[in-house]
């Protein structure tokens, strides 16, 4: 995308864009910005708003402004999240193994007892994944016949999955979702990400993406060769979605759906609503994207909580500037924050 980029850096169809794009960040915060991520952006969606947010500023003044990122590790250890956050609807946890220790619950097991505890889920449809990783990497279905594990298809034993995971990691009965987001991709458990922004006392939603898997794989993020679909303040998906590297779907590669019909996203509003009731739940994190997935009845399941996000790819998605008609006042926010070195940050009042 950033290639692309460059290369109309010198197109004279875009001067203008970026003598804007250079007075509106001067004036609102207060340096000089390359306008490559804005070129990015337009070239991508069409829509040459100034207020989008570069990558290299969301990473060095926005997220450092609202986060405190060096409390960030504890929170994405996926075995603490039903200690850290009180969620009604989670995914049901069947092991954990942390620190080297397994646990059903918060009673610790033997390995032999853990592997024993396993064999009570045959034929369940169970996924093994990494605790302290993100954006689905690692994740894996895992499955239990005749007494025999195996992840991936390959017969395999506990000494085997804690050589691929070490000593870390958590299984999990898969989620049945719902029909209409299972039917643009049924392999995959496919989620909303949902962006929250804790502002003047107020937790607002900012975007909410949909999020799709590809090619049968069972996850559906975009690190992983997954594709996402911005969703309207009506609850439809936009009628196209992007890859990681800005390609461009009007069909599902996988399953031809096309993304034209503008879907409802089945709990589209309790979704949004669920995710800013988790948000009261953290104090030092002003940011939050969520990810959701959808149950067949059409409420909301917790899946992760995620402390820095894409920016990039949620305005590329989204087709939009992340703050939107905030953009301003945030940006002032920040810009005053380094009115002294080494201050500490100062909150909108």
């Amino acid at each position: 995308m950033l290639l692309k980029a460059r290369r109309l850096m010198a197109d004279p169809r875009y001067d203008a864009y970026r003598a804007d794009v250079a007075r509106y960040w001067r004036l609102h915060f207060g340096l000089e910005i390359t306008p490559l991520w804005h070129l990015a952006f337009a070239d991508g969606t069409g829509n040459d708003d100034v207020r989008f947010i570069p990558g290299q500023v969301w990473v060095d003044d926005i997220l450092p402004f609202f986060n405190e990122n060096a409390l960030r590790p504890a929170y994405l250890d996926k075995n603490l999240s039903d200690v850290l956050l009180q969620a009604d609807r989670t995914p049901v946890t069947i092991l954990k193994r942390m620190h080297r220790t397994y646990y059903v619950g918060s009673a610790p097991l033997s390995r032999r007892d853990a592997a024993a505890h396993l064999a009570e889920f045959e034929g369940r449809r169970l996924i093994v994944k990494g605790s302290r990783t993100d954006n689905g990497v690692g994740i894996r279905l895992l499955e239990v016949a005749g007494g025999a594990l195996r992840v991936g298809g390959q017969e395999c034993s506990l000494e085997d999955i804690e050589r691929l995971y070490g000593d870390d990691f958590l299984v999990q009965e898969m989620i049945v979702q719902h029909a209409d987001m299972a039917g643009v991709h049924p392999a995959s458990v496919n989620t909303i990400r949902v962006v929250t922004l804790r502002w003047r006392e107020e937790i607002r939603v900012l975007m909410t993406i949909a999020r799709f898997g590809v090619g049968g794989r069972i996850n559906d993020n975009l690190g992983t060769g997954g594709i996402a679909c911005g969703i309207g303040p009506d609850g439809r998906l936009a009628e196209r979605a992007f890859d990681i590297h800005g390609n461009v779907f009007a069909q599902h590669p996988t399953t031809g759906f096309s993304f034209a019909s503008r879907l409802e996203v089945p709990g589209h509003a309790r979704a949004c609503a669920f995710a800013r009731d988790l948000h009261r739940q953290i104090y030092h994190f002003d940011i939050v994207s969520w990810d959701i997935a959808i149950a067949p009845d059409g409420e909301p399941i917790f899946l992760e909580v995620n402390f820095r996000g894409g920016c990039d790819s949620y305005q590329l998605v989204h087709g939009a500037p992340l703050f939107g008609d905030l953009t301003e006042e945030i940006l002032h926010a920040v810009r005053d924050s380094r009115t002294s070195a080494g201050a500490r940050r100062r909150r909108p009042s």
